[in-house]
């Protein structure tokens, strides 16, 4: 086996283990807002309002960008490609 071989076995291993790890992040995502909310919950519950308010921030932060990523695909899904909505 060559050294070209070797490499591209291992590019194609660091290839697929990124891909799994991009799966897990991108399916878990709507479970960390859960938790996010639950987490803030039990700020509120404890009198943390700092911590409350951070962990807030976090979850709506996660959420929007969980909501636009969601909208991008959708939109992307319905145009022909040409740019313009057909």
């Amino acid at each position: 086996m060559t050294t070209t071989q070797t490499t591209s076995k291992a590019k194609g291993g660091l290839a697929l283990i990124a891909v799994a790890t991009a799966c897990a992040l991108a399916c878990s995502l709507p479970l960390i807002i859960g938790a996010g909310i639950f987490a803030s919950v039990g700020a509120v519950a404890t009198r943390t309002p700092w911590v409350a308010g951070a962990l807030f921030a976090l979850t709506a932060t996660a959420a929007l960008a969980w909501w636009v990523r969601r909208r991008r695909r959708a939109t992307a899904a319905t145009t022909c490609g040409c740019g313009g909505g057909c």
